[in-house]
């Protein structure tokens, strides 16, 4: 190669070689399409009392048709599903673009009132005739918000009060707490040689108090999504709960030795999901890290943003930013099992850092089983405007 002049701390992963048998027939290569990274889907459900809200105690409704629409307009479709058992449904991968969703109601049904929550979950997304409202859908943006409710308008609508979902914690012990003191940036001194690279974490604050629903923590406008699939609505389980070879899970990685990822459905171990209709377990088949790599810009503010709940008690869970081959921890949090809490903070990308490892590393766990554990989801990464 020519030479190559290195800063400190630069990492360059830009040399390659190339081999090849002279004496074998070059083939001509097949153009490759740019793989797709984006997802629509949530779930179909019974909604007995016809209200539009997703009730406790309202299950999926499994073998319904969806249909994924190309466009505002027109009845184009581009591929089409049937939802599982519990309701849930998924399209991936998609490319950018607009669509709808239509859902084709059984015999006999009718479509629940649309938007009757006006929040992005937790109520019905079609109209009368089963299709949503336009989707304008980013390159690797997860939309797992589009939901549908169907009723029997022949059956008499229980009387019973039922209580909406998302469940409202019940939680009333005192919110997980950084195990780290905050402090403010110093005032630029005599700095010691080499530099250290600029990390400055805002302190992580639950934004789920005890006694409210969790809210949902999104991307700002004009700010760039950065991490795929954070909320494991892909693959598609048909289970409970699945263990998953990392290959088949989008977006995530693990170091556990048998390469497994754990994916759960809303419902499984007696609790629903943060965001979608599906959720994960970090204690999988052991106590291993799971993470993503993703491309980021030196000198950018980036939004980290995940919820966290216990299994059989209050788990810990740490969260370590940083270059592949020098994560930090920025917190330790720990969770009981009463409710999802969310937390989000901002990281500063240090100079020369263009690859950011954002990984979850399981601490302990209620019991000290080192398979039961730290479950994850809703987790958002993206790169402030």
């Amino acid at each position: 190669t020519p030479c190559i002049t290195l800063s400190p701390y630069e990492e360059d992963y830009s040399i390659d070689a190339g081999l090849y048998n002279p004496q074998e027939t070059v083939p001509t290569p097949t153009p490759t399409a740019t793989p797709a990274g984006a997802t629509i889907g949530d779930r179909v459900w019974q909604d007995f009392n016809a209200n539009g809200v997703q009730n406790a105690g309202e299950p999926g409704y499994g073998g319904v048709t969806v249909n994924l629409l190309s466009g505002c307009t027109g009845t184009t479709l581009v591929t089409s599903t049937t939802t599982q058992n519990n309701g849930a449904y998924s399209f991936y991968p998609l490319t950018a673009g607009d669509y709808r969703i239509q859902v084709i109601a059984p015999a006999g049904l009718a479509f629940s009132p649309q938007g009757a929550t006006g929040e992005p979950f937790g109520d019905s997304d079609v109209d009368s005739s089963g299709v949503s409202a336009c989707i304008a859908l980013g390159a690797i943006e997860e939309l797992s918000t589009i939901d549908a409710g169907l009723y029997d308008p022949n059956a008499p609508i229980p009387t019973a009060t039922d209580t909406p979902l998302p469940p409202t914690p019940t939680n009333t012990g005192i919110p997980p707490t950084p195990t780290f003191t905050p402090t403010q940036t110093p005032t630029p001194t005599n700095t010691p040689v080499p530099p250290t690279p600029t990390r400055t974490p805002v302190p992580p604050t639950p934004t789920s108090t005890p006694g409210t629903p969790p809210s949902l923590v999104t991307c700002p406008d004009g700010s760039t999504p950065l991490l795929l699939n954070g909320s494991f609505e892909a693959p598609v389980i048909p289970a409970a709960w699945q263990l998953i070879d990392e290959a088949q899970v989008p977006g995530w990685l693990t170091n556990a030795t048998d390469n497994k990822i754990e994916i759960a459905q809303s419902g499984a171990y007696g609790i629903s999901s943060f965001d979608g209709v599906q959720f994960n377990e970090l204690n999988a088949s052991s106590a291993a890290a799971l993470y993503q790599d993703i491309a980021t810009t030196p000198g950018s503010t980036i939004l980290w943003g995940f919820a966290h709940r216990g299994r059989n008690g209050t788990d810990t869970v740490s969260l370590r930013l940083g270059s592949p081959s020098g994560v930090a921890e920025q917190a330790k949090f720990n969770t009981n099992n009463d409710a999802w809490l969310e937390f989000t903070g901002t990281y500063i990308v240090p100079a020369g850092q263009t690859t950011t490892r954002v990984e979850f590393s399981p601490l302990s766990t209620a019991g000290g089983l080192a398979n039961e554990g730290n479950f994850l989801d809703g987790i958002l990464v993206c790169q402030l405007p």
